[in-house]
């Protein structure tokens, strides 16, 4: 029993890092020699971006391995798992692998309004607008529905996480589940620049595409062809406009951290900025105190939020003049 996101994970960690050493071997000719060999492969490999990895892939690539060795063993299709449990990986810097730390940064008020003007004419625009001003991840928003939006209590509802890709021998095709954690189930508050970018998507409903299959129906962002906006297509409609914008590469976790960064300057606690965005970190006495935040702490939080930006006048250009000549 295991989640086809999950299963994807780790057969893409099976081929990207373990099949190139043992593929061909028997498990029961598996030794502890050949994991060790595993162990230096993933030190001295590369990414298709020809960077080495990270140490956290690293780790779950060998983790892979562990699970998969202590099943056969569990399955008593060999006696013991081979698979040496103390780690050595070497463990480099961001500067040493070769890392652009782009997605780790906020944009400025000034970033953003040159790239929304570049995204004037895309349909990946509102998307973006939207992933800004509320700090949803890429598969909440390809999921969100317009029921989920509830304009009337102030509040949209994210239920579901949409990632595209295959299951086994499955074609390839959209996989719409629910949040990976409980933190990533949860109601974000609707403030006030994120209401004027919700009515302008609500305004260019009539106008949206009629989905592929009837598990589209309802979602808020489609293709022209009727299906899920795809993470590759948006992260290269992103780096195109970024660079016509003169700025580094922005991402869809950019808009994410941007919203986060824009919170904690305003002041808000990190207890609220990690209930809105479906976050939590810490003790267990951390975690009670973030189930019990209502919805009116955090929109009242927010508007902590929309006081501090509000008197940008860069920002009400972006949410009202670009608004209103897009479409």
């Amino acid at each position: 029993n295991i989640r086809r996101n999950s299963y994807r994970a780790r057969a893409n960690y099976y081929t990207s890092g373990i099949q190139p050493v043992i593929g061909r071997k028997l498990l029961s000719a598996v030794s502890r020699d050949d994991c060790r060999k595993v162990m230096k492969y993933l030190n001295a490999a590369t990414s298709k971006r020809g960077r080495p990895y990270k140490h956290n892939t690293k780790r779950a690539i060998y983790g892979t391995l562990v699970l998969l060795m202590d099943a056969a063993a569990d399955q008593e299709i060999i006696p013991k798992s081979p698979v040496p449990r103390k780690q050595r990986f070497v463990d480099q810097s961001a500067e040493q692998r070769g890392d652009d730390p782009v997605w780790k940064r906020a944009l400025t008020i000034q970033e953003l309004s040159r790239l929304f003007v570049q995204l004037r004419k895309s349909s990946y625009r509102l998307l973006a607008m939207l992933a800004w001003v509320t700090g949803m991840r890429a598969g909440e928003l390809a999921a969100l529905r317009y029921t989920d939006i509830d304009l009337v209590h102030g509040v949209i509802h994210v239920r579901r996480n949409a990632q595209y890709g295959r299951m086994a021998e499955e074609r390839s095709s959209w996989l719409i589940e629910p949040p990976k954690t409980d933190a990533g189930e949860r109601d974000v508050p609707i403030w006030a620049d994120c209401r004027r970018v919700l009515d302008e998507i609500f305004a260019l409903r009539p106008y949206a595409p009629h989905p592929a299959n009837p598990a589209y129906a309802d979602l808020v962002f489609l293709t022209r062809n009727g299906r899920p906006m795809q993470a590759s297509n948006v992260y290269t409609a992103l780096s195109l406009a970024s660079e016509r914008a003169g700025i580094e590469r922005v991402t869809m976790h950019t808009f994410r951290h941007t919203f986060v960064t824009n919170c904690r300057r305003a002041g808000m606690e990190e207890l609220i900025i990690q209930r809105i965005v479906g976050h939590v970190e810490g003790s267990d006495v951390t975690a009670n105190t973030y189930t019990h935040l209502s919805i009116e702490d955090c929109r009242e939080a927010l508007g902590k939020l929309n006081s501090n930006l509000s008197e940008n006048t860069v920002l009400s250009q972006i949410l009202s003049q670009d608004i209103v000549t897009a479409a």
